[in-house]
C-alpha cells in the first residue's frame, strides 16, 4: 500500500479506479511500480486519514456483501453441465461466480480484518446504508440506489409541522 503526498493527482485518482481485469494498472513514473486500487489492501483507509491528522473519520461503507448462494460443484466444472442447468427450466439454477465477482470477493476478503479494526476504533463513525442486495459493480443501477436512499431519508426524517 502507498500513500501519495505529492505527484500527479490525475494519475493516482486513475490508479484508484484500476480493478484487476477491467483497467490495466498504471506505472508510477517515480519508481516504476504498478498502481492499482488501494482497496485491495485497505478498503477503508480511516487509519491513514487519522495518521494524517483527522480527528474523526466518517466512513460510509458501500461495498457489497459476501455471496452465500454459490453452488458447490466439486473439483471440476463442466461447461455442458452448466449450460444444461441454465437452459433447462425444470432444474435448479446454479450460481457460479464470474471474474468480476471473484475479484470483488478477493478484495473483500483481504480487507475484512482492517475493516473490523477501523469500525471498532474510537475515531471512526461507521455508516452502512441498506444496499446489501446491490453488487459492487452495479453502476448501472445508480437511479435505483438513489431512489432507495432518498426513500430511506424520507422515512427517517422528523415529521414536518
Amino acid at each position: 500500500m502507498r500513500v501519495h503526498k505529492d505527484g500527479s493527482l490525475w494519475r493516482y485518482v486513475r490508479a484508484s479506479m484500476t480493478l484487476s481485469g477491467y483497467l490495466p494498472p498504471l506505472c508510477d513514473p517515480k519508481d516504476g511500480n504498478l498502481l492499482m486500487d488501494g482497496g485491495y489492501t485497505n478498503n477503508l483507509p480511516a487509519d491513514i486519514a487519522r495518521t494524517m491528522g483527522a480527528k474523526t473519520v466518517v466512513a460510509i461503507d458501500v461495498g457489497s456483501q459476501d455471496e452465500t448462494d454459490l453452488c458447490n460443484y466439486g473439483d471440476s466444472l463442466s461447461g455442458w453441465w452448466l449450460l444444461w442447468k441454465r437452459l433447462n427450466p425444470w432444474t435448479q439454477k446454479v450460481k457460479v461466480p464470474d471474474m468480476a465477482e471473484i475479484q470483488s470477493h478477493l478484495a473483500y476478503v483481504l480487507c475484512v480484518r482492517q475493516l473490523e479494526v477501523v469500525k471498532l476504533s474510537s475515531y471512526c463513525e461507521y455508516i452502512r446504508p441498506p444496499i446489501d442486495h446491490f453488487k459492487t459493480m452495479d453502476f448501472g443501477k445508480f437511479n435505483e440506489i438513489y431512489d432507495e436512499e432518498k426513500s430511506l431519508r424520507h422515512r427517517n426524517s422528523p415529521p414536518q409541522e
